[in-house]
C-alpha cells in the first residue's frame, strides 16, 4: 500500500470494491441474487394476470409493440405541431435561469465547502430552483404571481452571463501565486484515479460504454415523458389544478372546494411558472393551459435529472468510483415508481432531491472534519451559520413540499445536523471509523483520526475562545438561522392556512386548531382521518407492507427484494463483528444507509396511508445501495459469477424498462392527438375542450374572447382535464351546487332534497354563478360513498336531486356523442335552462 504526502496510506481507488467481501460471501451473494431474480421475475403483477416473465417476451410476441410505445395505442391521427418541442425547450430553459439564478451562489458554496465542478451545477441547480418556488410564494400571498416568468428567466440568465465574465476578466488580471505543495489530495479530486485507470483494460472500457448506453437510455424515456399531458387522478385534481386556479386569480388564497390545495405547494409553484411562461409568449387561454402544464412538468421532470448527476456525484466524491455512481444514477431512473410520479407530475420525487441533498450536505461536512490537515472550512460562526444556512434551505423546501417533508426531512436533518456540528469527534469518529474508513481512499488511518480531532479541537480553541466559551450562544444563533431559512422558503403556506382558518396546518390538527373559515367539521375530519392514516399495526399489516413494498407491488423493482435480501445478510455480518468486538469493515456504510431506509420505512408505515409511492422519497438512498451491491458483483473473483452478476442487472433493468414502457406508452405521438386519447382523457373532458364555443356569450362576437360561462362538475373531481372554465369540489367539500339550492328546494326530514319551490330564484341564481352545464358522475358518487372509502360530503346530491331539476325545468339533458358508447349512463351532462321563465 503506497502513502501520501503526509505519510497516510492511500488505498487503492477501488479498495472499497475488492475488499468488501471474501470469496465464499461472493458466491453466497450471487445465490442469494439467482434466487430473488427467480422469485421476482415468476410472481404475477397486481395489475396483471401474467407473471413478470411474460413481459420479458412481449417485444418478440407482439410485432405493434414497439409502435405502441413509442406512437400509442388506437390513437387517432394528428399532424404534429411540434408543440411538445416547444414545452420541453422552455421547461429547460427555465431550468438554466435556474442554474445561473444558483451560480450567485457559488461564494457561499465555495467558502462552506471546497466542491468540484460537477457539484457547484447541481447545488447552483437546486438552490435556483428553489429560489424560484419562493418567488412564486411571496409573490402568490400578496397577489402578484403573475410575473414576466419568461422575460425574467432571460434577465437573470444575461444578468449572470456579464457578471461571471467580469469576474473571469478580473481574476485572469491577477498574478498568478505559486500554489503550496498539497499534503494531500483535495475532496474534489477524488475519482480521478479511477477516471486515469479504467480504461487500461478492454473490458472495463465495454463496461464503462455500457453503463453511459444504459444512463443516456433511461434518462430518455424522461426526457420523451416530461411533456405527455398529465391525466394522473392526483395530478389533475389538485397539483396541476390548484397551480391553474393560482394562475388564473393571481393570487395563493385559501380554496374552500379543494382542500388539497390548501396544502404546500411548492413544487406546484413549477406549474404556475410554465403557465406564466405561455401567457408571457402570448399563446391563448386554452394553449396556456395545455403548454404551460407540460412546461410544469418538464420543470420538475428536471429534478430527476438532478437526483441522478448527485448520485454520480456521491459515488465520485465520498466512494471514489465512477462505476458505482454511474450505477447508482442508472439504478435511481430505472425504478419504476420514480418514473412514474415524475411524468405523472406528482411531487414525491422532488423531495426525495431535498432529501438526498440534505443528506449530501452532512456527509461534506463531516468530510470536513475527517480530512485532517484538508480541512476546507473552519468552524468560525460565519462558515458555520453558512451551511445551516444551505441545509435549512433544503429541508425547509422539503417542507413547503409536502407535510411529510417535517418528519422525513427537516426534524432529521436539524438533529443529525446538529449533532455533527456540535460533537464532531463522537459522532463523526464513529460514523467514518465504522463505516467510511475503507471507502475514503484518502482517509487517515483510524489511530491517527483522533489525533488530528483532537489537534483540530486545540486549533479551534485558540482561534476563536468567544465561541467556543459561548456554545450555548453559538447553538442559539445556529437554530434560529436554520429555522428562518425554513420559514422563508415554506412558512408563507402554513402562514396562508394561519390567517384563514387559524389553523397553519390545515386541515390536519382539526382537534388542535379548529377551523373559523367553516369549511371543515368534525364529521368531515373523522372521514378525513380515517381514510389517511394507517389502518391496523399487526404482524399481517408488517407482512403486507413489506409486501407491497418490496415486491407485490407493480411500482417494485427487482432491486429491492435483492436490497432487502442482501442488507440482512450485511447485517448478520456486522452484528457478528460486533459481538466478537471487531471492526466493522466497509459493509458497515452499507449498514448505516440502510438504516436510514430502515427508518424511513418505519417512519412510512406508522405515519401514513401507507401508498407505495409515499416511500419514493427514500429512493436516491436505495439506488446508491444498489449501485454498491452491483459494483461489488462485478468483482467478484469468478468470471462466471461476474458474468451472472451482469446478466442478473441487465434482466432486472429489462423488466424495469419493459414495465416504464407499459407506462409511458405514446412517448413521440403528437400533443393533439394524446389530448384525444381515451386512455387519459375522458369522453366528456374531450367533447368540451374541443366545443369552447359553448361556453362564449352571444354578445362576444370576438374570435379571441374568453370563455365567461361555465361548467358545472358533480363527483368528477379531476378538473384540470377541462380547458373551458369551471366550478368544481372535491369529495371532501361542499359542492358549489349547494349554495345555490338553499331556500329554493324542500327537504325531508333526513335533509334529502324531494322537490323544488322556487323556480325563478333557483335559476337566477344558478345564472349569476355562471354555470351552463352540469356534469354528473354517478359512478365516482357511488365509488366515494361504498364501504370503506372517502366518503361525500353533500349527502343530499342523489339521482333523486337531479330528477327534481328535471321536474321543476332547471336542466334538461345534453347528448353528447363521444358518451353514446357508455352503456352504464354513469355520466350524465345536463344544460341549464337558458332564461328563468323557460
Amino acid at each position: 500500500m503506497s502513502k501520501s504526502v503526509s505519510g497516510h496510506p492511500v488505498r487503492s481507488s477501488e479498495s472499497f470494491e475488492h475488499n468488501t467481501l471474501n470469496p465464499l460471501l461472493s458466491l453466497g451473494i450471487l445465490g442469494l441474487v439467482l434466487i430473488c431474480l427467480t422469485i421476482f421475475f415468476t410472481s404475477p403483477l397486481p395489475n396483471f394476470s401474467a407473471p413478470r416473465w411474460i413481459l420479458l417476451l412481449e417485444p418478440t410476441i407482439n410485432a405493434n409493440f414497439v409502435k405502441e410505445i413509442w406512437f400509442g395505442v388506437d390513437l387517432p391521427p394528428a399532424s404534429f405541431s411540434g408543440e411538445r418541442i416547444v414545452a420541453f425547450i422552455l421547461g429547460l430553459f427555465f431550468v438554466i435561469s435556474s442554474l445561473f439564478l444558483g451560480l450567485f451562489c457559488t461564494p457561499l458554496l465555495k467558502r462552506t465547502f471546497k466542491l468540484n465542478k460537477l457539484e457547484i451545477i447541481l447545488f447552483a441547480t437546486g438552490i435556483g430552483l428553489i429560489l424560484w418556488s419562493c418567488i412564486f410564494l411571496w409573490l402568490g400571498l400578496i397577489g402578484q404571481i403573475r410575473i414576466p416568468t419568461f422575460q425574467s428567466s432571460v434577465g437573470i440568465i444575461l444578468i449572470s452571463g456579464l457578471y461571471f465574465v467580469a469576474c473571469r476578466v478580473f481574476t485572469k488580471r491577477k498574478q498568478a501565486l505559486p500554489k503550496p505543495p498539497i499534503a494531500k489530495r483535495s475532496s474534489s479530486e477524488i475519482g480521478k484515479d479511477y477516471l486515469s485507470t479504467a480504461s487500461n483494460s478492454r473490458t472495463d472500457k465495454l463496461l464503462l460504454y455500457c453503463q453511459f448506453a444504459l444512463l443516456i437510455l433511461f434518462a430518455s424515456f424522461y426526457v420523451f415523458s416530461a411533456t405527455q399531458p398529465i391525466f394522473e387522478y392526483d395530478a389533475v385534481e389538485y397539483h396541476v389544478q390548484s397551480a391553474r386556479e393560482m394562475f388564473e386569480t393571481g393570487t395563493i388564497a385559501f380554496s374552500p372546494n379543494n382542500v388539497y390545495a390548501n396544502m404546500p405547494l411548492g413544487v406546484e409553484m413549477y406549474y404556475v411558472a410554465g403557465f406564466n411562461i405561455a401567457d408571457n409568449l402570448g399563446f391563448s387561454f386554452d394553449d396556456t393551459l395545455r403548454i404551460g402544464s407540460l412546461i410544469g412538468k418538464t420543470i420538475i421532470t428536471s429534478f430527476a435529472y438532478l437526483t441522478a448527476l448527485a448520485l454520480f456525484a456521491f459515488g465520485l466524491r465520498f466512494l471514489n468510483s465512477l462505476r458505482l455512481g454511474l450505477w447508482s444514477a442508472i439504478a435511481f431512473l430505472s425504478l419504476p415508481g420514480v418514473f412514474e410520479v415524475y411524468v405523472s407530475g406528482l411531487n414525491d420525487c422532488v423531495l426525495s432531491f431535498t432529501l438526498f441533498m440534505a443528506f449530501y450536505l452532512l456527509l461534506l461536512k463531516m468530510q470536513n472534519y475527517s480530512n485532517g490537515a484538508n480541512i476546507n472550512c473552519t468552524t468560525s460562526l460565519s462558515n458555520d451559520i453558512l451551511f445551516f444556512l444551505l441545509l435549512g434551505l433544503f429541508a425547509g423546501f422539503a417542507l413547503g413540499i409536502k407535510y411529510t417533508g417535517v418528519v422525513f426531512v427537516l426534524i432529521p436533518a436539524f438533529l443529525l445536523g446538529t449533532l455533527i456540528h456540535f460533537f464532531p469527534r463522537k459522532f463523526d469518529v464513529f460514523f467514518i471509523k465504522k463505516s467510511l474508513v475503507e471507502v475514503y481512499n484518502d482517509s487517515p488511518s483510524s489511530e491517527s483520526l483522533y489525533v488530528q480531532l483532537e489537534e483540530k479541537k486545540i486549533e479551534d480553541q485558540q482561534d476563536s475562545p468567544l465561541i467556543e466559551n459561548n456554545r450555548y450562544i453559538k447553538a442559539t444563533v445556529l437554530v434560529v438561522v436554520f429555522l428562518l431559512t425554513a420559514l422563508l422558503v415554506s412558512g408563507g403556506w402554513y402562514i396562508r392556512n394561519a390567517v384563514a382558518t387559524g389553523n397553519p396546518v390545515f386541515p390536519l390538527a382539526y382537534s388542535v386548531f379548529g377551523d373559523k373559515s367553516g369549511s371543515w367539521n368534525e364529521s368531515i375530519d373523522a372521514r378525513w382521518n380515517k381514510a389517511h392514516s394507517s389502518a391496523s399495526f399487526g404482524a399481517n399489516a408488517i407482512r403486507t407492507a413489506i409486501r407491497s413494498s418490496l415486491w407485490q407491488d407493480d411500482l417494485a423493482s427487482p432491486f429491492f427484494l435483492l436490497l432487502g435480501t442482501i442488507g440482512a445478510l450485511a447485517l448478520g455480518i456486522s452484528l457478528k463483528k460486533l459481538f466478537q468486538k471487531k471492526q466493522i469493515g466497509s459493509e458497515g456504510f452499507f449498514i448505516s444507509i440502510l438504516t436510514l431506509l430502515i427508518l424511513y420505512w418505519a417512519g412510512w408505515f406508522f405515519m401514513t396511508h401507507r401508498l407505495v409511492r409515499f416511500l419514493l422519497p427514500a429512493a436516491p438512498l436505495a439506488a446508491v445501495l444498489i449501485g454498491c451491491l452491483i459494483t461489488r458483483g462485478l468483482t467478484l473473483p469468478s468470471r462466471l459469477a461476474k458474468s451472472a452478476v451482469f446478466v442478473s442487472t441487465l434482466l432486472c433493468l429489462l423488466y424495469s424498462s419493459l414495465l416504464i414502457d407499459l407506462l409511458g406508452q405514446g412517448r413521440m405521438a403528437p400533443l393533439q392527438a394524446l389530448e384525444r386519447d381515451p386512455y387519459r382523457f375522458t369522453a366528456a373532458s374531450i367533447y368540451f375542450n374541443e366545443h369552447p364555443e359553448l361556453f362564449v356569450n352571444a354578445s362576444q362576437t370576438s374570435n379571441n374572447s374568453l370563455p365567461t360561462k361555465k361548467l358545472l362538475l358533480i363527483g368528477e373531481a379531476k378538473a384540470f382535464m377541462y380547458r373551458i372554465p369551471i366550478l368544481y369540489s372535491t369529495c371532501w367539500n361542499d359542492s358549489p351546487l349547494i349554495p345555490l339550492l338553499d331556500d329554493c328546494v324542500e327537504r325531508d326530514s333526513k335533509g334529502q332534497i324531494i322537490s323544488v319551490t322556487d323556480r325563478t330564484r333557483l335559476l337566477k341564481n344558478i345564472h349569476q354563478a355562471g354555470v351552463e352545464f352540469i356534469l354528473v358522475d354517478f359512478s365516482e358518487l357511488a365509488r366515494f360513498r361504498s364501504r370503506g372509502n372517502y366518503g361525500f360530503n353533500n349527502p343530499e346530491i342523489d339521482e333523486r336531486l337531479f330528477l327534481s331539476l328535471l321536474n321543476a325545468q332547471i336542466i334538461v339533458p345534453y347528448s353528447v356523442p363521444e358518451l353514446k358508447n357508455d352503456q352504464s349512463n354513469a355520466v350524465q351532462i345536463f344544460k341549464v335552462y337558458s332564461s328563468s321563465n323557460g
